[in-house]
């Protein structure tokens, strides 16, 4: 199912996807494929997981929704109600799909995890803490913990240096013994916005 995962503080958000498309054709699939795109450029992006057509698909609803002006809030309510209902989902009957939707809304870090099989479920760092998302993966390891494991490790003060290595080595652990999973990572990085 590849595997996402993200930090989030309020100074900053940091994603990180594997690369390996492993669905479909041989000619389908693929080791460098990044599972995130930017919906507003240094705002706001997109992360997925689960089929790569059905994901697609989504992500260009939600650029649709972006650029009409819509909070990450509203866009990621917005999916997930089409997402609970199976609305002009019926070509992607029987696929799953799970995205992340984040970024900064008024200066205030946040992130959504929408899926065709689970309740929209919010995050949002408050004070000096930070708040994690990483995937279920095939295998049931505990991926979360996995993660906060390897960030208290490092050291109490997370910066998204801190932060990308611990995701590094999450990715390299469930790379492991997930084969949907691959050890090759793609990065993103969103700082917060400075004062206007």
């Amino acid at each position: 199912m590849s595997l996402v995962s993200i930090i989030a503080t309020q100074d900053f958000i940091s994603v990180m996807t594997d690369g390996r498309i492993s669905g479909g054709t041989q000619a389908e699939r693929s080791e460098n494929y990044p599972k995130f795109q930017v919906l507003v450029e240094s705002k706001s992006f997109i992360a997925y997981v689960g089929d790569k057509e059905f994901a697609e698909s989504v992500v260009e609803f939600a650029k649709v929704l972006a650029s009409q002006g819509k909070s990450i809030k509203e866009i990621a309510c917005t999916i997930q109600s089409r997402l609970s209902r199976g609305q002009n989902l019926a070509k992607h009957c029987g696929k799953v799909v799970e995205l992340v939707i984040g970024g900064f809304d008024e200066r205030v870090s946040q992130f959504y995890v929408v899926s065709n099989e689970k309740e929209l479920k919010p995050f949002q760092p408050s004070g000096e803490n930070y708040v994690l998302y990483a995937n279920e993966v095939i295998t049931q390891q505990d991926v979360e913990s996995q993660l906060a494991l390897y960030l208290k490790k490092n050291q109490s003060l997370i910066t998204a240096e801190v932060a990308q290595v611990a995701q590094e080595k999450l990715l390299n652990y469930i790379s492991r013994f997930e084969p949907s999973v691959n050890c090759i990572p793609f990065k993103h990085l969103l700082d917060k916005p400075q004062n206007i």
